[in-house]
């Protein structure tokens, strides 16, 4: 992989999170702290309706899972990173010790209710964990960030890339530069100039369906170009 930085020095990014849930426990766990996420106002609840929720995170960022084990605790990390989970830990000194350290942070945030809030709610869905695993019927879970300028070194390991895009980067960089496309594909720094000057967006996604049975985990990477 080669990194260039000097093409683009004004470098962010915004991260954001949607989910669509089914789930008795988890709309009843929303219920309970809507009205304090709709006066936050970081997470948007768009749909509040029996056991269907559905929520949108602006520059909030949470690992989508890889398998139905892995769902209730990214549901809660949506919420909070640091979330104390019972049996995650590699022994139980490292386990009693995040759960110190967890209750205490709670305790001591208390006072500021932004942060207490978060918390409050990743906690609720940890404690509710077998009830949420027994009832969720079906989830559809994004995680996605788009990228200005050279924020990433995704962008230029072509490696992130199908071959069919990939071949649509040269055809741009040929067209732009006026050389042909076997020039543009030898041109390492064209390549870096080029993808550290676009848009980026990455997305993962995670749906499950009770019903079927079917759970799939799937990524995407791409320009805007």
């Amino acid at each position: 992989m080669k990194v260039r930085s000097d093409f683009v020095t004004n470098s962010s990014s915004s991260s954001f999170i949607v989910l669509d849930i089914n789930s008795p426990t988890f709309a009843d766990i929303i219920r309970r702290f809507q009205e304090d996420l709709e006066k936050q106002g970081w997470y948007q609840i768009t749909e509040l309706e029996g056991s269907n929720v559905s929520l949108y995170g602006d520059e909030t960022y949470a690992n989508t899972p890889e398998n139905f084990a892995d769902l209730v605790y990214s549901l809660a990390r949506m919420f909070y990173e640091e979330v104390y989970i019972p049996g995650e830990y590699d022994t139980e000194e490292d386990e009693e010790e995040a759960r110190m350290q967890f209750e205490s942070d709670l305790e001591e945030a208390e006072e500021d209710w932004d942060c207490c809030l978060e918390m409050r709610i990743a906690k609720a869905i940890i404690d509710a964990k077998e009830d949420l695993e027994s009832d969720i019927e079906s989830v559809k879970m994004i995680s996605g960030t788009v990228g200005w300028g050279g924020d990433d070194d995704t962008r230029y390991d072509k490696e992130s890339y199908s071959e069919e895009y990939l071949s649509g980067i040269y055809e741009a960089i040929a067209k732009k530069n006026g050389c042909s496309i076997e020039e543009a594909m030898e041109d390492e720094d064209a390549f870096c100039e080029y993808v550290g000057s676009h848009t980026s967006n990455e997305e993962n996604v995670y749906t499950y369906d009770r019903k079927t049975g079917k759970e799939e985990h799937s990524s995407d990477y791409s320009l805007d170009y």
